[in-house]
């Protein structure tokens, strides 16, 4: 990176010897939507746990198993905490130490939620989430390319030179200026949210409000989870949108119902997720209340276009059905709830991310493998192109 950056307007005079040093890199796994888990510790407990990093949780979370587990003192408060899918009065647990590879996060205060519906998205328990306490205290760089994220102190930063800053408000949540295209053109403010496994999150208030789509367009029931649970949305594909000088098209985005008023809107319009900004090498510099992003080997990727109208979990270790919408492909082809998936195309899956990669290939036609009431069956399914049925 060295090799090639701008400096902000305030360090450009600054000779190179006082750019900001890295404190620690460390791994990353990637899960399903650009998702990012990290490894770290807490405290003196030597167990590793799963934190998901995310731009979008307005704190430093801790699971309420993860955190009875490890005897956390845990304290109340009168504040509450808004999901796409509940609200939540919000307890707390005070001054830890995160350990990450290479250097320690001091006197975090978390506050406690329940995580366990993580663990069925994604296969994979999730101990807690990194938000606003940390980056508020770091510059972070985050490389989808290597899989690394590297942490820096507050100060003078060395930027790409082939990036772009995006002019950021910061809150409890970063939050950019955001283009959707349609029927009609929007400009409506957005969480940066690399915690959301979508590409864009849009509120069916600001839809309504500007008549973003035509009367006839085409939407699919799905299901999301967030805090509070599970909830059903909409998916659709929007013809054009812009983040910073970048430009999309044909983007999947999700509609839902803010019933909660996650959003405040008109303060907000919907939020930029995960599976949208992966396609980016992202500085988050919160101190200076800057984003500065870099495309990277997956901007060119294309988009998940396949729609089987199945969720998908993880139960008890194997990838189970818990919901189908109605009239859809699942639906149509006799897919019911609590159907176990063992194979897809004659081929072993294990995990929901296998799932995932199957479906996302070219081929619209698959056989899925099923166990269903200790019967082994072979059942065919063609997915919908949501990009062609609009």
């Amino acid at each position: 990176m060295l090799n090639s950056c701008v400096i902000s307007k305030s360090t450009q005079n600054s000779p190179t010897s006082s750019y900001n040093k890295p404190i620690a890199t460390f791994p990353f796994q990637e899960l399903s939507g650009g998702v990012i888990v990290v490894k770290a510790t807490i405290d003196n407990y030597i167990d590793s746990l799963n934190f998901i990093f995310d731009t979008g949780n307005t704190g430093f979370s801790i699971d309420s198993s993860t955190g009875a587990q490890l005897g956390l003192k845990v304290v109340s408060s009168d504040r509450s905490i808004k999901g796409i899918a509940g609200i939540k009065k919000a307890l707390f647990s005070y001054n830890h130490d995160i350990h990450f590879p290479g250097f320690t996060a001091r006197n975090m205060d978390m506050h406690i939620s329940d995580y366990s519906i993580f663990e069925q998205v994604y296969g994979l328990q999730i101990n807690g989430i990194v938000g606003f306490n940390f980056f508020s205290n770091y510059i972070v760089n985050i490389d989808y390319d290597k899989h690394f994220i590297t942490c820096y102190m507050p100060g003078e930063m060395a930027y790409p030179t082939n990036g772009h800053f995006l002019p950021t408000k910061l809150y409890k949540f970063p939050v950019n200026r955001i283009e959707l295209k349609e029927q009609s053109l929007v400009h409506t403010n957005s969480i940066f949210d690399i915690g959301a496994g979508l590409n864009y999150l849009v509120s069916n208030k600001l839809i309504e409000d500007v008549r973003l789509f035509s009367p006839k367009k085409k939407f699919y029931p799905t299901q999301v989870e967030g805090l509070g649970g599970k909830k059903t949305i909409d998916i659709t594909v929007l013809k054009k949108l812009k983040i910073g000088k970048y430009h999309f098209k044909n983007v999947p985005v999700h509609v839902f119902d803010d019933e909660f008023d996650v959003l405040n809107y008109p303060n907000l319009g919907g939020l930029i997720g995960s599976d949208l900004l992966r396609r980016f090498n992202i500085i988050l510099n919160y101190p200076d209340e800057k984003i500065h992003i870099t495309p990277n080997s997956h901007f060119h990727s294309q988009f998940d276009y396949h729609y089987s109208g199945i969720s998908f979990y993880m139960i008890d270790g194997l990838v189970s059905i818990v919901d189908i919408a109605p009239n859809s492909p699942g639906a149509l082809y006799g897919f019911k709830v609590d159907d176990v998936i063992l194979s897809i195309d004659h081929k072993i899956v294990t995990n929901l991310q296998a799932i995932k990669d199957n479906f996302e290939l070219s081929q619209s036609k698959h056989i899925i493998g099923i166990v269903r009431a200790n019967q082994l069956l072979e059942m065919p399914i063609r997915l919908k192109n949501i990009k062609k049925q609009n």
